[in-house]
């Protein structure tokens, strides 16, 4: 990897739980946003250059890596991604919600969870069986409530033929019905289970990849701003395979020699100008 060297200061901001700090004081403040400053001044090409091609730690102290920036660490470093509880109930919540460290790519999001045993790909795998059977029983009962809306307007058109209400509410029933069992349609033909050739890895519908390595699960996302995309029954990005196959998994304080992005217990090889955004939750 291409190291970039930058204070201890600014990494706080993007490591995952690894330190307690104290607020800084207004010096610190200062000059997290000069280094920050000179980070973003940097043109786009020169990024993937070496500013500090020798940089070591120093003695007793261990490097490691986060987005492209390398640091150097007293002692070990945890970071926050772990694994809480049981799989089944609630899995869903623990995982999104209060469980590992996020990182934003273009409209993909990437989320790591650590201590997880190595079968939890089947049980995910039977998660998001049942969760799209749920979504096809949910759309089957609202196609059966709108055709309960239809009947009872035309009946109560026929009951009061001077109301011109009626007949209005009756059309707009019957064109929520189409697009309503259109999407029951998608639903019933998705083929959401697909096979990229990667090993220990789960691809349901483009949208959603999931990564086992070493007791770490990655999981890669597409984001969508419409709802109707949910849960992917949309075209998938191209690029979306592409940085799950260049996804990897990278050992404790391991400095990768290419250029890329560092994630907790993972590393992406790029070409030096990918936009992230690194959070935690």
């Amino acid at each position: 990897m291409k190291p970039i060297k930058v204070g201890l200061l600014m990494m706080g901001a993007l490591l995952a739980g690894c330190t307690d700090a104290s607020e800084p004081t207004t010096d610190e403040a200062r000059e997290r946003e000069q280094l920050e400053k000179q980070l973003k001044a940097i043109p786009v090409a020169e990024k993937r250059q070496v500013l500090m091609p020798d940089f070591m730690p120093m003695m007793g102290q261990l490097q490691e890596c986060q987005g492209r920036a390398v640091f150097s660490v007293q002692g070990g470093l945890q970071w926050g991604g772990y694994w809480e509880g049981g799989y089944k109930e609630g899995f869903g919540e623990k995982l999104y919600m209060e469980s590992g460290t996020g990182i934003d790519i273009d409209n993909m999001s990437i989320r790591v969870v650590a201590n997880v045993p190595k079968g939890i790909l089947t049980e995910i795998l039977e998660d998001e069986r049942s969760s799209l059977k749920a979504l096809i029983r949910d759309t089957q009962y609202e196609i059966t409530s709108v055709k309960e809306s239809i009947e009872r307007y035309e009946r109560l058109a026929k009951e009061e033929p001077d109301n011109p209400d009626f007949p209005e509410v009756t059309a707009k029933f019957k064109t929520e019905l189409v697009e309503k069992e259109r999407k029951l349609v998608k639903q019933l033909a998705a083929k959401p289970e697909k096979d990229w050739g990667i090993p220990d890895s789960l691809v349901w519908n483009d949208v959603r990849f999931y990564l086992w390595r070493e007791g770490v699960l990655f999981i890669v996302e597409q984001s969508f701003s419409n709802s109707e995309n949910e849960p992917g029954f949309s075209v998938s990005n191209p690029y979306f395979q592409q940085l799950a196959k260049r996804l990897r998994y990278r050992k404790p304080n391991e400095i990768p020699k290419e250029i890329g992005l560092c994630i907790p217990y993972g590393f992406i090889e790029d070409d030096g100008t990918l936009t992230y955004e690194i959070n935690t939750t």
